[in-house]
């Protein structure tokens, strides 16, 4: 799209994602297919109203000066511009919500139960970011949660 205000991309998300963009994200855009240079630009708007179909967002990304290398058109694919960090996510029904504090079951040493306390982040579809509270690679138990109890020996991983 060409603007007064300049060139923008214009791309549709998942309702979901939008708790993980921070309000001045910043993305590469790139021509889809051979060559093309990726130009970078900022999340301008997140249109208020989702796809009746898709239900799906439509957020307009404000180019740089080189997104006027653009052709108005081109098809265009748009990568978030984050650190790479890990996201730790679990299916929401891994998670116990009896108590005050949200827990889950960690396997520990041995493949005993333990109840970890964790801080639960924004909710992306039947997923839940899990903010604190587990370490990449920690196993974590999905299925049977509320017939365990704490330090109960668990069979084997099912894969």
């Amino acid at each position: 799209l060409a603007t007064e205000a300049g060139r923008e991309a214009v791309i549709d998300v998942p309702e979901e994602v939008l708790d993980l963009l921070p309000p001045d994200a910043r993305f590469r855009v790139a021509p889809r297919g051979e060559g093309g240079t990726p130009v970078t630009g900022r999340l301008r708007l997140i249109e208020p109203v989702a796809d009746a179909s898709t239900r799906a967002r439509r957020l307009r990304i404000a180019l740089g000066p080189a997104g006027a290398d653009l052709r108005l058109g081109t098809l265009v694919t748009a990568q978030l511009d984050l650190p790479e960090t890990v996201l730790l996510t679990l299916p929401i029904a891994a998670i116990l919500t009896e108590g005050t504090t949200p827990q889950v079951w960690r396997i520990g040493a041995g493949r005993r139960a333990e109840a970890v306390t964790v801080q639960l982040g924004p909710r992306i579809g039947d997923r839940v970011v899990i903010e604190t509270g587990l370490a990449e690679g920690d196993e974590v138990l999905v299925r049977g949660i509320h017939s365990v109890t704490a330090g109960e020996t668990l069979g084997p991983r099912e894969d």
